[in-house]
């Protein structure tokens, strides 16, 4: 189990992971360098300056998108790594296209889960803040000014608490529970397994304890080293860089693991 909790290290291929991250940074900072350069080289032309800042804006967003799609392809492929014959080596980067199929139809149904429970969430959230102003409004009309004012701020408080246990609920599904469900879609290829928050329940409920510690494990390490450590003069940013993406290989080869032992459907 120890290896399985150090996983990418096993596979000396890991030293990749950081170096790509790195060198999309350095991409990154190079091109809009470049763009900076052109726009302060045609500062007497503001419709050349605002051309190549729109046009920096649009490349960069594509190839942002590209390189997530592609990126949660392959983290699909990491959550079924675990049931391969060689289980402690990273998969490959074969098949860009593939990659980029099948991050995309992950990235969508996880957009639509979390965003729909995002919605109803914020519905529920109105319905509940309206109805306890409800008993101002009508003080406040009466001009019982005292009692009116005393049931708004009861209001205010109750749909600030309401708001902040919705995003810790939202965070959490994205977070802990909607990872499960791209590994669950990782092993059956089927879209409508994106979509299933009472799966992703019952998983949960097998063993929690475990699913917690797989879910949580790295990004706790991350943010312990990366936040709560006086690291300074960027040191604790670079080793955020190094850590994040392998962050993300070992959540999602945990929960893979976890889908194989308890849930392999």
């Amino acid at each position: 189990m120890f290896k399985k909790a150090v996983y990418p290290f096993t596979d000396w291929n890991w030293l990749k992971l950081p170096l790509a991250s790195a060198a999309v940074g350095g991409f990154f900072f190079v091109f809009w360098l470049g763009t900076i350069s052109g726009m302060v080289y045609h500062r007497n032309d503001s419709d050349t300056a605002g051309s190549l800042f729109g046009l920096a804006g649009m490349i960069t967003m594509l190839v942002l998108f590209i390189l997530a799609t592609m990126s949660v392809g392959w983290l699909l492929r990491v959550a079924v790594q675990p049931s391969k014959e060689e289980p402690l080596k990273l998969p490959s980067w074969s098949n860009p296209l593939v990659l980029i199929k099948d991050g995309f139809l992950a990235l969508v149904g996880g957009f639509l889960e979390s965003y729909t429970l995002l919605l109803l969430m914020y519905a529920g959230l109105a319905a509940f803040g309206l109805t306890t102003a409800l008993p101002g409004l009508a003080f406040s009309h009466l001009e019982w000014k005292a009692l009116s004012n005393a049931a708004l701020t009861v209001a205010g408080i109750t749909t600030i608490i309401g708001y902040l246990c919705m995003l810790a609920v939202f965070y959490t599904w994205v977070t802990v529970f909607a990872p499960l469900l791209m590994v669950r879609y990782a092993h059956t290829r089927k879209f409508r397994h994106l979509l299933n928050p009472l799966w992703v329940w019952r998983a949960f409920t097998i063993a929690p304890t475990e699913f917690i510690l797989r879910s949580l494990a790295w990004p706790i390490a991350l943010v312990v080293v990366t936040v709560l450590t006086p690291l300074t003069a960027g040191v604790a940013n670079a080793i955020g860089v190094i850590l994040l993406p392998l962050s993300l290989v070992n959540t999602f080869y945990l929960l893979g693991d976890y889908y194989r032992i308890y849930l392999d459907d």
